[in-house]
């Protein structure tokens, strides 16, 4: 049943986009209700080690196979897959060839690789992940239903990150045995920032194991929020109000990446929203909004020497910082070059780098998608990234122009993965990038109007 929004709301906002009767209406909720849930478990990193590395840290992810809760979800959808397989379109076929093509390719590296069981690791979850994907096709996802369960379960961590930097403390109950979790800005290695005293502040996390990994997640969420207002226009205030906690976690998190991220999604929808007529001001007042309200807080030196790492009030760990992704990203150049054409083996990165001596300590991921993806899975891995990009670009476009929300979050995840690596690295990580290949195999809920 299709029904146009000026049959059901006769405002100008509303008629200028279509929308097609909700699954929950037609009885098509389990898919929709797996693939929600298995946005909103992403935070949630107790897991079942397959592979166990032995090490009580962060750095455990990268050396570990596991089996986490969305992942459960994730195979669900793929069973679905698998059981009533949904053509490929024209749209998405490249796309479905480049990501089956990525997930061989570590596969392949495994062969080769310092520790095999990472690559063939890392090639299940990329299979698990096509799969479920597909699954998202075939049971014809609510788009909305997707979007408001991810929107919901940044709002819990947003909230609870803003507690944590407020009080400086976890605020996680050690019952739910997530692992890694910060705690105690005076040891080193934990995520803090300094204050204009020079004093170090817990940076708000959520039940994620590093702020940057929560900045990401808030992002993609704060990029989907528009989504729900041109669902429900007329909740606008609601939106406003759950865009204002989730842009003051973001905050909290100190994620200049997942700032940037914000930015540039919401970029997106105003700027496509202004070209097309179309009412985009309340996209556009968030940022000189939130630039003001920040300006005469208290934490805006914090801010400020956060932003511009270099300027006069800046301080060494801020510098630091920089530094030390300038030099990672040097080093996997030049690990990149020295292991063609095969590439180091998918998740053995760090092993590699600390064996031939780019690293001294621990290894640590260099924090660029594509450069890290040629590293690891070498030629095979760049060819297939490269259909995995261009089938974006071509699944992108509908028949009414372009799929405004599945850009906005593209773009976002583009920024995410130019300066960090846990997209690529860690399992829920990537589950944060599978959002956009969720949004583009949903049913289209809304595109705009010719």
């Amino acid at each position: 049943m299709l029904r146009t929004a000026a049959e059901s709301c006769p405002s100008g906002l509303e008629s200028t986009w279509r929308w097609t009767a909700s699954p929950w209406l037609t009885g098509a909720w389990l898919p929709s209700a797996i693939a929600s849930a298995a946005v909103a478990l992403a935070p949630l990193w107790w897991h079942l080690d397959l592979v166990d590395p032995g090490i009580d840290n962060i750095t455990a992810v990268f050396g570990e196979v596991a089996v986490y809760p969305s992942d459960v979800c994730l195979a669900a959808l793929a069973v679905l897959a698998i059981t009533r397989p949904a053509s490929l379109g024209g749209q998405v076929r490249w796309l479905a060839y480049g990501l089956t093509g990525l997930a061989a390719a570590a596969l392949l590296s495994s062969l080769s690789s310092l520790d095999p069981s990472l690559g063939a690791g890392l090639a299940g979850h990329l299979a698990l992940l096509v799969l479920a994907w597909l699954g998202v096709r075939s049971g014809q996802v609510s788009r909305t239903g997707l979007v408001a369960a991810l929107v919901l379960a940044a709002l819990v961590q947003s909230v609870l990150a803003i507690g944590q930097f407020t009080l400086q403390q976890p605020l996680v109950p050690a019952g739910l045995h997530l692992p890694w979790l910060p705690s105690d800005a005076a040891k080193g290695g934990t995520p803090v920032v300094l204050n204009a005293s020079g004093e170090r502040l817990l940076r708000g996390f959520g039940t994620f194991p590093h702020p940057n990994i929560l900045g990401g997640y808030l992002a993609v969420a704060l990029v989907c929020l528009p989504l729900l207002a041109k669902r429900w226009p007329r909740r606008l205030p609601l939106w406003w109000l759950i865009g204002a906690v989730l842009a003051v976690g973001l905050l909290a998190s100190f994620s200049r990446a997942g700032w940037l991220a914000a930015s540039v999604g919401l970029s997106t929808w105003w700027w496509t929203s202004h070209r097309d007529g179309r009412a985009g001001w309340w996209l556009l007042s968030v940022v000189p909004l939130t630039v003001a309200v920040i300006a005469v807080s208290p934490v805006a030196p914090t801010v400020a020497t956060r932003l511009f790492p270099y300027g006069p009030d800046s301080n060494p760990l801020e510098r630091g910082s920089v530094e030390n992704r300038l030099a990672l990203d040097r080093g996997a150049l030049s690990e990149a070059f020295h292991h063609l054409p095969l590439g180091v083996g998918g998740g053995n990165y760090g092993q590699v780098a600390l064996a031939e001596g780019y690293q001294e300590g621990w290894g640590e991921p260099a924090p660029n998608l594509p450069l890290l993806i040629g590293t690891e899975l070498g030629l095979p891995g760049v060819l297939a990234a490269m259909l995995v990009v261009l089938g974006t670009i071509r699944a992108l476009r509908v028949a009414e122009g372009l799929d405004v929300a599945a850009v906005a979050v593209c773009l976002a995840l583009v920024v995410l993965g130019m300066v960090d690596h846990y997209l690529w690295t860690m399992p829920l990580g990537r589950v944060i990038a599978w959002v956009a290949l969720a949004l583009l195999g949903t049913k289209q809920r809304w595109t705009p109007a010719q």
